[in-house]
């Protein structure tokens, strides 16, 4: 029996003493570390050193520690343990152990394995200036606070993919000079000054990460590569001074802070599809040279309007929105930029440039995109099964098979192979079509003709290269051959002024040729006209001299860029029309301008392609018979010019005249004059009808006449002082506008022989044969019921 209650009394000591734990706050020393009781009186927490600054080598903290007989769980490390050791050179964490404030801070710990932390947090500084240190190891980690390796100036590495908390990040890199690469796969704020400083920083990886705070990124100014696909704001200069940074996909992004992306000099490339708002700054002093604006963009922030000053490669912004987006005081929004060009919606342009902030630019229709590699421009063709004469923006663009199948370009003609986009062959004024299998590339500055399939309609047609074309784009060949018609095309996404190119190129004739799809004409435009050549339009010109013609940046022009918007004079439109078929000539009066012929202020009608019908005029003064669909004469004579007008028809025709009358003096009369009836008409009151019994192609019929008087008839004209008479070409005389009656030539050579004396009646024209005389100078003396006349004309 006593045996029994003795073994009875060592069992209940040994449980007692088994049970027994040290009270709270108990400290006790194992190794170099003293450790301290938590409240729990289950568990201890990692005080420091048991002589501080004394530190060596690995640092392993293990799960359990035991005092004597007594063991615990380890679940802290305290605020400062390892404070300022400079002799610990690793970190392994075995357990789920919390880390305190500043706990490994200023120690020499060169790597770091904490990925047993699951649950608990690792607080504020935790390895605050620990300069040596390389890698970290966080994966498992889930809670973290701020400014965790702030200061960690050879930290190269990191990872952590189970983070769903990071106290907002705040300088948690800030100043890691070497981190080179960062990936967190988790849903993680871009903190404030997370990322400041890291000069080496190359690539970020972030892609939940949602918000974004300020000075996220400042500085760093390695960084090169980003993905943040999910982040929705960004706060005040976020991306300041990352100035590698080239291209920046934020495709979730609704709204920028005050300067995000501030002194990021070599951005290119910026897509934010889903932008609402940018605030003050957001682009300013950036690389871009052009923006686009998704159609939810709405806001320009309020406050300093600096969004893109100092953007000093800034030429284009595209809006998506047909409505302008206004701006609250825009006086030094652009300053320091090259902004030329807002691209809008087709059909937007008037909005716009109306709009006060935009006024001032080149407002162009269409479309831009943009990828990190290519930037793509299109416009509308809005006519169905008609052709138009285009050119490229960009370059390194090809037209090929899959080119015209992306574009719904047509076949051309009737040979199958043909495609419908050709370059214009000056050498006998014909057209070059693409082959199929063919691989060509467009030319900066040359034009092209296209044309849409008939069943895809209008719409646009693409042009994409790895950049717009910029800067003077030089030494586009032009040929002497035939008439020196050559094909050329605006080289830039900004308008250009032809007037300003036709000047800079004084090789060319002095005008220009659109084709105007609503009349199937090609129309002249001469230097006075400052006609505003919109991107991606081709136009003809003439050269007279010369091989090669220059685009330079000075044509570029702020004015909208619509296809038909022409210069204000004063102006009478002669037009005719026949069935379905409008035609028309003009005249212009300025103080710039001759009876004779003026270069820049005379444009003669397109001969490059066959017209049936036309109508046109011909000089006053000094007339050589050629045709001239735009003519210049002087302010003074505006009361009282005879004008030649010029007839190309088919016979049976019925031709119906009439006037368009711009900026003429109040009360002034324009008549046509048809000799071959002796009839005037007032075209201001009526139009003028009449049938043609036999085909026309030139002048002597038809006049136009400007005057005071109601009324004009044959006796209160001088006929005579509108006849032209000159050389067909060395073999034929020909006299236009004679009235009907009897006429006599006579021509006489320098000496005074008479070489020629023929009498004729006259119906209009006359052709007298010169086939037998000698190249010289001639005195012309033309004699009617009128009076006489006398000419001089060289034969060469």
């Amino acid at each position: 029996m006593k045996k029994r209650i003795l073994l009875l009394i060592v069992m209940l000591l040994t449980i007692a003493i088994t049970n027994a734990q040290q009270a709270s706050g108990t400290q006790f020393t194992v190794g170099d570390m003293i450790y301290e009781v938590n409240a729990d009186n289950t568990t201890v927490s990692v005080h420091d050193a048991v002589t501080p600054g004394t530190l060596t080598g690995a640092i392993v903290v293990p799960t359990h520690i035991s005092d004597g007989s007594y063991s615990y769980t380890i679940t802290v490390i305290k605020s400062a343990a390892y404070n300022d050791e400079a002799g610990i050179t690793s970190l392994v964490v075995q357990g789920d152990t919390e880390i305190q404030l500043q706990a490994f801070r200023n120690t020499g710990l060169t790597t770091v394995d904490v990925s047993a932390i699951v649950t608990k947090k690792i607080g504020n500084s935790a390895f605050l200036n620990c300069t040596a240190l390389t890698s970290a190891n966080f994966d498992g980690v889930t809670s973290i606070g701020n400014q965790i390796f702030s200061g960690c100036t050879n930290l190269t590495t990191f990872s952590a993919n189970t983070l769903v908390s990071s106290g907002g990040g705040t300088s948690m890199f800030l100043n890691c000079t070497s981190l080179t690469t960062v990936n967190l796969p988790v849903a993680l704020a871009v903190g404030n000054k997370m990322f400041r400083n890291c000069t080496s920083l190359t690539t970020i990886d972030m892609p939940k990460a949602i918000t974004g705070l300020q000075y996220g990124f400042q500085n760093c100014n390695a960084l090169t590569t980003i993905n943040l696909p999910l982040l929705e704001t960004t706060g005040t200069q976020m991306f300041v001074d990352c100035s590698s940074l080239v291209s920046l996909d934020l495709p979730a992004l609704t709204q920028t802070g005050n300067l995000s992306f501030y002194k990021c000099s070599s951005l290119k490339y910026l897509n934010l599809p889903s932008l609402i708002t940018a605030n003050t700054g957001s682009f300013n002093s950036t690389g871009l040279e052009s923006i686009i604006f998704p159609a939810s963009f709405t806001t320009f922030g309020s406050g300093p309007s600096n969004h893109f000053a100092n953007a000093a490669s800034l030429k284009h912004i595209a809006f998506t929105s047909a409505t302008p987006v206004g701006i609250s005081g825009r006086s030094d929004m652009f300053n320091g930029t090259a902004l030329s060009t807002i691209i809008v919606p087709e059909g937007a342009a008037s909005a716009y440039d109306a709009a006060d902030v935009w006024t001032d630019f080149s407002i162009v229709e269409g479309t831009l995109s943009k990828t990190a590699t290519d930037i793509t421009y299109s416009r509308n063709l809005s006519v169905d099964d008609d052709w138009f004469l285009v050119s490229s923006p960009v370059n390194n663009e090809m037209f090929n098979d899959a080119y015209v199948s992306a574009n719904s370009i047509d076949a051309a003609g009737t040979i199958t192979t043909n495609n419908a986009i050709a370059t214009y062959t000056t050498n006998g004024n014909t057209w070059d079509y693409m082959q199929d299998g063919e691989d060509l590339q467009f030319t900066p500055g040359v034009g092209y003709s296209v044309k849409r399939a008939n069943a895809t309609g209008a719409g646009s047609i693409s042009f994409t290269g790895s950049a717009l074309n910029s800067g003077d784009v030089n030494n586009i060949p032009v040929s002497l051959d035939d008439d020196g018609y050559n094909l050329l095309g605006n080289p830039y996404l900004t308008n250009i002024n032809s007037g300003d190119f036709l000047t800079a190129n004084t090789n060319l004739s002095g005008e220009i040729w659109l084709y105007n799809q609503a009349t199937g004409n090609y129309e002249t435009h001469v230097t006075g006209d400052d006609k505003i050549l919109a991107p991606a339009q081709g136009f003809f010109v003439k050269a007279t001299s010369g091989t090669d013609v220059d685009f330079t940046e000075a044509i570029q022009n702020t004015s909208t860029g619509t296809f038909q918007k022409a210069k204000t004079l004063s102006e009478i439109k002669l037009l005719i029309n026949s069935e379905d078929t409008q035609r028309f000539a003009k005249i212009y009066f300025t103080e710039a301008a001759t009876t004779g012929f003026d270069k820049g202020w005379d444009g003669e009608r397109f001969n490059g392609i066959s017209n049936k019908m036309d109508v046109f005029t011909q000089l006053l003064d000094n007339n050589t018979g050629k045709n001239y669909q735009t003519q210049s004469l002087p302010s003074a004579s505006i009361e009282s010019v005879v004008v030649p007008v010029g007839l190309i028809s088919e016979a049976g025709k019925q031709i119906t005249f009439s006037t368009e009358n711009i900026n003429l003096p109040e009360n002034l009369n324009i008549f046509i004059e048809d000799r071959a009836k002796n009839i005037f008409t007032n075209l201001n009151e009526s139009n003028y009808k009449i049938t043609l019994s036999e085909a026309l192609n030139g002048v002597g019929r038809f006049y136009i006449h400007t005057s005071a008087k109601s009324s004009l008839s044959v006796d209160t004209t001088s006929t005579l002082e509108s006849v032209s008479i000159y050389k067909m070409n060395n073999a034929t005389l020909r006299i236009a506008g004679l009235s009907q009656g009897k006429a006599s030539v006579k021509l006489f050579n320098v000496l005074g022989k008479q070489m020629i004396n023929t009498s004729f009646e006259s119906n209009g024209v006359k052709d007298i044969s010169l086939s037998k005389l000698a190249t010289g100078l001639y005195i012309v003396q033309l004699e009617t019921e009128t009076g006489k006349l006398n000419k001089k004309i060289i034969l060469e």
